[in-house]
């Protein structure tokens, strides 16, 4: 037997709880419908283990469909927490709070269910899963980004993310709103205070002043890996265009 164990933070907790519970709860269903009575001490636990590795083998072979079971991660945020940065959130998955900026990451995936609260926990708004990127436009941003926008990963390391995010900003789902990272510089972006900037041929990223006090633009994608270092250009790049403003 081999014995794993581990200890993460809440929002990559919850939608690992989330899944094998309900696997569980759809489990322990299916038992009583068929008349089978309670289930045997441990069972719930077996049911578990047997989640994470069907989990695991679906990834492997991810053209094949997975077991069909509803899963849904509620989380919940005060309107002035999610729209300052500052304050908690909570998941029903989890006991332990989630800082705003991590509600905000996963507010964008479209397997989480979004509540935000006003006043008096008041609900202003449940949100729906985000509108994801066309395949032909996931192709079209990986032409011109090369895979992580930022960091220069793999195309396959990437997600499409809207630059001004659909929900709360009202950006739309098109290519000057959308641009390919990883999970890594996805995180950095957000908790830095990096800006980004794009058209449909070219993406640009804004560090904060602690980066730069003057917050020159950094061109990335594909086009910061096109250098020629005879040219004066300030990007480093003669067919550069300026950055849009």
């Amino acid at each position: 037997m081999v014995r794993i164990s581990g200890l993460l933070d809440p929002a990559s907790a919850a939608p690992i709880k989330t899944w094998c519970d309900a696997q569980v709860k759809d489990a322990f269903r299916k038992r009583r419908d068929e008349g089978l009575g309670a289930a045997p001490p441990g069972e719930a636990g077996r049911i578990r283990v047997d989640a994470l590795v069907d989990l695991a083998r679906h990834g492997m072979r991810c053209d094949q469909p997975g077991s069909g079971v509803s899963t849904e991660v509620v989380i919940r945020i005060d309107y002035d927490a999610l729209t300052t940065g500052v304050g908690l959130g909570s998941c029903d998955a989890v006991s332990t709070p989630l800082s705003a900026g991590q509600m905000r990451r996963m507010m964008v995936d479209a397997r989480m269910l979004p509540i935000v609260l006003g006043g008096g926990s008041q609900v202003l708004d449940v949100g729906y899963a985000r509108r994801y990127f066309t395949p032909a436009q996931r192709h079209a941003l990986a032409e011109r980004d090369g895979g992580c926008a930022f960091c220069h990963a793999p195309v396959a390391w990437c997600d499409a993310h809207h630059i001004a995010w659909w929900k709360l900003d009202s950006g739309p789902t098109d290519l000057s709103n959308g641009v390919l990272l990883c999970t890594r510089c996805h995180h950095r972006i957000h908790d830095d205070g990096w800006q980004v900037k794009a058209t449909a041929t070219e993406v640009w990223f804004i560090p904060p002043v602690t980066v730069d006090p003057l917050q020159r633009p950094r061109q990335g994608g594909k086009a910061a890996l096109r250098i020629d270092i005879t040219d004066t250009h300030p990007t480093g790049n003669p067919d550069a265009t300026d950055p849009p403003r």
